[in-house]
């Protein structure tokens, strides 16, 4: 049995989806379901044939946590989930908090503070466990404002395809495999459908399956399932302004 945390904010949590199964979930029941079944093919990656006990999945997804707040607690809870497995490892994916703006506060994380906590956050992790990196799928091109606790939110397509840029960038640098979300699906009909069925920005039912089923057919991944998980090399984080890594959250809780 292989063991991975799915780190990251609504789409993880499953935002969308009427009954909260994020495309995690989704993912470890189709490749347990192809495990547990060693005449079959993956649904994923036809060619390919699963063995082992499948994939169980701890999807740590906070709706509207930032790459600063997920920062500040993947190490924790994947310690206390994977210390004592020896297939085990981390999943990121995250963007939409990081990249809206409110009425009230303006934008969540600017681009540059965004790809810092991101570049330090993966490039730790990368150096315990593991680690591969999905980027945030596309949005409807005008997003509708969205208001949670009454506080309204601003999705904007261009500042995702931005944060996108500079995530694969940082990716490379990490020597961590990133997997280009905004790219594979920008055409995809059913990928469009699932966010008008949704709120523009996080997908119906649909879309989480439609994310499963890329992340499933992914090289980086069908390694992780079939060849057992190795340990990725780490990266150095670039030297910069420390006050550029803190937040008020972060402040606040005496970093």
């Amino acid at each position: 049995m292989k063991y991975i945390c799915f780190f990251g904010d609504g789409l993880i949590q499953g935002v969308g989806d009427r009954h909260h199964v994020g495309w995690p979930e989704h993912l470890a029941v189709s490749e347990t379901e192809a495990a547990r079944r060693p005449d079959a093919a993956s649904p994923f990656y036809p060619q390919d044939q699963l063995s082992g006990d499948g994939v169980t999945a701890y999807s740590l997804g906070v709706a509207w946590d930032t790459s600063a707040d997920i920062r500040l607690r993947w190490r924790d809870e994947a310690m206390a989930r994977l210390l004592t497995q020896p297939q085990a490892g981390l999943v990121f994916s995250f963007g939409f908090s990081d990249m809206v703006s409110s009425e009230q506060s303006g934008m969540q994380l600017s681009l540059w503070d965004s790809a810092v906590h991101a570049e330090a956050m993966v490039s730790e992790a990368a150096h315990e466990w593991p680690v591969l990196w999905v980027g945030p799928p596309p949005i409807v091109r005008q997003p509708p404002s969205i208001q949670v606790n009454g506080e309204v939110y601003h999705a904007s397509a261009a500042r995702l395809q931005a944060l996108n840029d500079a995530y694969a960038e940082v990716a490379a640098r990490c020597k961590v495999p990133y997997l280009n979300l905004i790219e594979i699906l920008q055409h995809s009909p059913r990928w469009y459908e699932a966010l008008d069925d949704g709120n523009g920005v996080f997908p119906s039912a649909q879309g989480h399956h439609v994310i499963a089923r890329e992340v499933g057919r992914w090289d980086a991944w069908r390694q992780w399932i079939d060849q057992g998980l190795d340990k990725a090399p780490g990266c150095q984080v670039k030297q910069l302004p420390p006050q550029t890594l803190l937040t008020p959250k972060m402040v606040a809780m005496g970093y």
